[in-house]
């Protein structure tokens, strides 16, 4: 099996927003300071969508080898214990271990229902509706972050309402529902009182509730957030899952051929072959034969898994000549275990490289969870800055770059 490593995955805490009771409908804050907040949280955003088009197409190919279902864990709150290895403060989170790879158990996602659409478009189609609400509800306390008055306060209440209608809570596994309400117990009727509760504002063009309605909406949005954070465990594995394939394929085709040149090291003949070659020529072969083994037990000492019950070095190689015949088979079976054992360690640092961007995704996830208890901290209280978003952009940036290196080393 492939040495793995584990995956920072877990949740946030709660959101807890307090809002204050200043209430003043104008502020102080530089126009610019909206901007950036504004761009950092399309980097998010953007950053996200790199995320779950990588999954797509994962959960795609896997499906066309018949065994997608079959390879996602099924996270669930508490299970495991997983320590961030950065030593941030609030380190320490649940999760599941990278390689729990469970046959036959369905984790997050829906059964298929529409054959006409495939299960890896709907799962993302879902968890991008989740998005969608967390991006509509960001917007909303930004507006009132900003000043907005009630009156003017219509676009971003109407774009959150219509983001929360339109969210599937019917197609939701028992699993992911679990996720959310594990944060905002309800799901779905939190997010019809937190409706209610907009629309009101809305009729009365009352700002002191519309903030009232946000906060009522932490928990839910918070909730999302863990949807899309408990995926990355599915996320793994599914990419374990293809990456184990092609591995898999590599160490048996190694062990195959180290098996072969042992054998042609065992059954050599007990003095060189006549093979009516110069001195210089059968002495050259000799020493080519010497090398091709030397450089096939090389690679097989790299794949411990591959060395038990070979022991290509049990010749005693003081007598090379008697390899002289085979040599050219000996030189082209060190080269294809060279190049299977290189092909196989290769596809460990590319899941290495899989992992990392995970981490960096969920730091994403968590980070922007916290400046939305900032920002709504900021609505409340007119004269307040929003948070600065250059670490949000950061961490973007860095998962965006992660899955482009991810996606070459693949």
């Amino acid at each position: 099996m492939m040495k793995v490593r584990r995956v920072v995955r877990g949740r946030s805490s709660a959101f807890g927003l307090v809002l204050s009771a200043s209430l003043a409908a104008c502020t102080q804050v530089p126009r610019e300071a909206f901007d950036d907040y504004r761009a950092g949280t399309r980097e998010v955003v953007g950053a996200t969508d790199k995320v779950l088009d990588d999954f797509q197409a994962a959960y795609a190919t896997a499906a066309g080898l018949g065994y997608a279902d079959e390879k996602l864990a099924v996270p669930s709150p508490g299970e495991g214990r997983i320590v961030d290895r950065n030593g941030s403060n609030d380190a320490e989170r649940t999760g599941v271990a990278p390689n729990a790879i469970r046959i036959g158990e369905r984790g997050l996602w829906e059964p298929p229902q529409d054959e006409a659409e495939s299960p890896a478009e709907r799962i993302i189609a879902t968890r991008r509706r989740a998005l969608n609400v967390v991006e509509r509800y960001n917007e909303a306390l930004l507006a009132l972050a900003e000043g907005t008055s009630a009156a003017e306060f219509k676009t971003e209440a109407t774009g959150l309402v219509k983001a929360l209608r339109e969210f599937p809570w019917g197609q939701l596994s028992e699993s992911a529902a679990k996720s959310i309400a594990s944060i905002a117990p309800g799901g779905s009727a939190v997010a019809e009182v937190l409706i209610q509760a907009i629309e009101q504002a809305q009729r009365e063009r009352d700002r002191r509730k519309f903030i009232a309605a946000v906060e009522k909406g932490a928990p839910l949005i918070q909730g999302m957030i863990e949807l899309l954070i408990a995926d990355t465990a599915n996320y793994r594995n599914i990419r374990y899952a293809l990456i184990e394939r092609d591995y898999t394929r590599h160490a048996s085709h190694a062990r195959t051929r180290a098996r072969s040149m042992f054998l042609l090291i065992a059954n050599a003949p007990a003095a060189a072959p006549d093979l009516g070659l110069s001195g210089q020529e059968a002495e050259r072969l000799a020493r080519s034969a010497a090398r091709s083994v030397e450089r096939g037990d090389a690679a097989v000492r790299r794949f411990p898994e591959l060395a038990d019950g070979i022991g290509l070095t049990r010749l005693p190689m003081t007598e090379p000549d008697r390899l002289i015949a085979d040599a050219g088979e000996l030189e082209s079976l060190a080269q294809a275990i060279e190049s299977d054992v290189a092909s196989a360690r290769a596809l460990e640092l590319t899941l290495t490289r899989y992992d990392e961007m995970l981490e960096k995704y969920v730091r994403l996830l968590r980070t922007w969870s916290g400046k939305l208890r900032a920002l709504a901290d900021a609505a409340a209280n007119a004269e307040k800055s929003p948070p600065d978003t250059a670490d949000l952009v950061a961490l973007a940036t860095s998962v965006r770059a992660a899955i482009n290196v991810f996606e070459k080393a693949r």
